[in-house]
C-alpha cells in the first residue's frame, strides 16, 4: 500500500495537462494518539513535509517551486500538519478533524473531512482531500501569477495506533 501526498496545481488561465499533480516525496508521522482504530475521535496527529523533495516529472519545474518565487525551501525547507479534534461525520467511517497547517512561515487552520479507509490492529489507513487558496500561506504572487489560487491536496496515510 502507498501512502502519499499529492498537490494538484492549475495553471492560470488553465492549460491541457491541468491539474499538474506534485508529489511531497518525503513525509513523517513525527507523533500520532489513536487509542481505537475502529473509532477515531480524539486522535491526533502530527506530520512533517520536507519540502525539498516534492516532484512533479519535470525538474525545471520542480526547481522552481522550490524556489524563492513559489516555496522558498532554502528559507523554509519543512512544512508541518497537526490533526486534532477528530470528530465522528455522517457516513460510515467519515470522520472531520482540525488541520493547523503550517508552511513558508504562516500558519492557517481548517476542518478538513476524510475518510478511515482500512483499520486494522496496528493502526488505521485514512484518506482524503482539501481545497485550500496558496495565497493562505504566501506562495506565489498575489496578481500575475501562472498558478491558480486554488491548491488541492490530495491524501493517503497510515497512522499507527498507540
Amino acid at each position: 500500500m502507498a501512502y502519499f501526498i499529492v498537490v494538484g496545481l492549475s495553471h492560470c488561465p488553465p492549460k491541457d495537462g491541468d491539474p499538474v499533480q506534485v508529489g511531497l516525496g518525503t513525509f513523517s508521522v513525527t507523533s500520532a494518539s489513536i487509542a481505537d482504530t475502529q473509532n477515531l475521535v480524539g486522535a491526533k496527529a502530527d506530520l512533517e513535509i520536507d519540502l525539498g523533495n516534492l516532484f512533479s516529472g519535470i525538474e525545471k519545474r520542480d526547481v522552481h517551486l522550490k524556489s524563492a518565487d513559489y516555496l522558498d525551501v532554502g528559507v523554509h525547507p519543512k512544512a508541518t500538519i497537526k490533526i486534532s479534534d477528530v470528530k465522528k461525520a455522517s457516513g460510515e467511517d467519515r470522520y472531520t478533524a482540525k488541520v493547523a497547517g503550517s508552511a513558508h512561515g504562516l500558519k492557517k487552520v481548517f476542518t478538513v473531512a476524510f475518510a478511515a479507509a482500512e483499520a486494522t490492529d496496528e493502526g488505521v489507513r485514512a484518506a482524503g482531500e482539501h481545497t485550500f487558496k496558496r495565497s493562505d500561506f504566501g506562495i506565489g504572487k498575489a496578481v500575475g501569477d501562472g498558478t491558480g489560487e486554488e491548491v488541492t491536496l490530495q491524501f493517503q496515510l497510515f497512522f499507527k495506533k498507540s
